[in-house]
């Protein structure tokens, strides 16, 4: 598994609008095509039109302009079988329950928020470092790799709200093992999506 899908959005630029999916802006490349499930080769969903991840950036995130028929409309699929339609999209607060659920790790895992515009230094695909602005903090969450782009949502039935998508776990420092995502305005705002 390479990445996880992590919510349906439409993107509008010069008053055009696209469908499409969110996901981590380190899982693709510019242009490439993207399957789901992963290693389909009959499952083509689209292609990566819009990405934002550099070093020193603000985003850690990209669009994947939706190429097939296939309708998700605020949906996140948690496993298998589990399909919670959310009814908003908004950034989380600390002290709140969140909850992510990647394709890698397969499971639903609950975190609380420990910080909101964190600021993010790991390890990005190929090896180099990287740091991202902006991020959230989450107290620990079971997560592997296939994970990242996973949407961070509350299913519950009061809440329903999307918040972003899953990036990866901190390294080291002062807070080791504990998770980031990106917020839900930074991805809106970077990828002029909503």
């Amino acid at each position: 598994i390479e990445c996880t899908l992590g919510y349906p959005v439409v993107r509008t630029v010069s008053g055009v609008s696209k469908n499409g999916f969110i996901t981590a802006g380190h899982c693709y490349a510019t242009s490439t095509y993207v399957k789901q499930p992963y290693g389909s080769s009959s499952a083509n969903i689209g292609f990566v039109s819009a990405r934002d991840f550099i070093n020193n950036g603000d985003c850690d995130c990209e669009f994947i302009e939706q190429t097939s028929s296939d309708s998700r409309p605020n949906e996140v699929y948690a496993g298998a079988n589990s399909v919670y339609s959310l009814t908003s999209k908004t950034d989380a607060s600390v002290g709140q329950y969140v909850v992510v659920s990647g394709a890698g790790s397969n499971v639903i895992d609950w975190g609380i928020v420990e910080a909101v515009n964190y600021t993010y230094t790991g390890t990005a695909p190929g090896g180099s470092q990287v740091t991202i602005y902006g991020t959230t903090r989450v107290s620990s969450w079971s997560t592997q790799a296939g994970d990242s782009g996973a949407p961070v949502f509350d299913p519950t039935y009061n809440v329903k709200k999307f918040y972003g998508t899953f990036m990866g776990r901190i390294e080291t420092g002062s807070y080791p093992d504990q998770r980031v995502y990106m917020p839900w305005s930074a991805i809106a705002s970077n990828l002029f999506v909503s």
